[in-house]
């Protein structure tokens, strides 16, 4: 393992040193900073390609399926937990149990994940109104 390591790290060295990895760049007129600012008031003036409603529309199967998966990891880590606990002396279990603190915070992170985004979006309404 640590052969193989060695072996690309000179293998990077080598490909960085003949310019394998070179980034060609076009600097042939240099934008004035007056250039840059109407350039960046332009773009923060465009109307938004997509609306608020289509971009929840389109977030909200994505979070399912986190959640989901989230899920299934939390029922795996619980089940292991529990079977570890059974089996446990004295002080694996002491270890165990401040496991599961980490463990409930998770669950509350994962399943209160939507009402704390709604909390910080209507905070963050709030100031910026």
């Amino acid at each position: 393992m640590k052969n193989r390591t060695k072996i690309l790290s000179v293998i990077l060295v080598i490909a960085v040193l003949l310019g394998v990895f070179t980034i060609s760049v076009n600097a042939t007129t240099v934008p004035s900073f007056s250039e840059i600012v109407n350039q960046g008031r332009a773009f923060t003036n465009q109307t938004p390609v997509i609306t608020e409603g289509e971009a929840v529309a389109q977030l909200v199967p994505v979070g399912q399926i986190l959640v989901g998966i989230a899920s299934v990891v939390l029922v795996c880590v619980g089940l292991v937990m529990g079977v570890k606990y059974m089996w446990a002396g004295a002080n694996e279990r002491a270890q165990l149990k401040q496991k599961l603190i980490w463990y409930v915070i998770s669950i509350v992170v994962v399943y209160g994940g939507i009402g704390i985004f709604l909390m910080l979006r209507q905070v963050m309404e709030t100031v910026l109104a």
